[in-house]
């Protein structure tokens, strides 16, 4: 028996072109959504510059990018499939960044409900009963822009 299971699980990854789950399609339908996100951002980017309303990708992390995939000398140059790996790359690691930073910001300011409150009445102060807007977050008295988003700074250095 174990001797047929083997000859047919390798039978079966000659087939992997011809029978796909329904996760590989997926996940090839993903990829190639990824993809043509990525392409069609690069895309206004370009027609930016064709229409001389910039002139250049910009100095971001996708324009540094993009220079490298057009560069001249083809030692220096990326392939398509470099810059969007590294898009990948840089958005799945700010994502988790995220994702990690923000329960334990939560965490701290549970258990420090002095600095809870002074979070709270500045942002009441500012914002009132409306949903916040990035352009309120410079009119904080709580230094938001390095400390109070991340409380182990904040209040730690003290």
């Amino acid at each position: 028996m174990a001797t047929l299971t083997r000859r047919n699980r390798r039978q079966g990854a000659n087939n992997d072109k011809i029978w796909k789950t329904a996760d590989e399609i997926k996940g090839e339908k993903l990829e190639k959504g990824i993809l043509d996100a990525i392409l069609r951002i690069i895309e206004k980017r370009e027609e930016k510059i064709a229409s001389r309303e910039s002139y250049g990708f910009g100095n971001d992390f996708l324009g540094l990018l993009v220079q490298a995939y057009i560069e001249e000398d083809r030692s220096k140059r990326i392939t398509i499939d470099d810059l969007v790996d590294e898009c990948k790359t840089f958005y799945l690691a700010g994502q988790e960044t995220t994702s990690s930073m923000l329960p334990w910001t939560l965490f701290l300011l549970a258990i420090h409900t002095d600095w809870q409150e002074e979070v709270r009445k500045d942002m009441f102060s500012v914002f009132g009963r409306q949903d916040p807007q990035c352009d309120g977050f410079k009119k904080l008295k709580t230094p938001w822009d390095d400390q109070a988003a991340d409380p182990t700074e904040y209040k730690m250095n003290d």
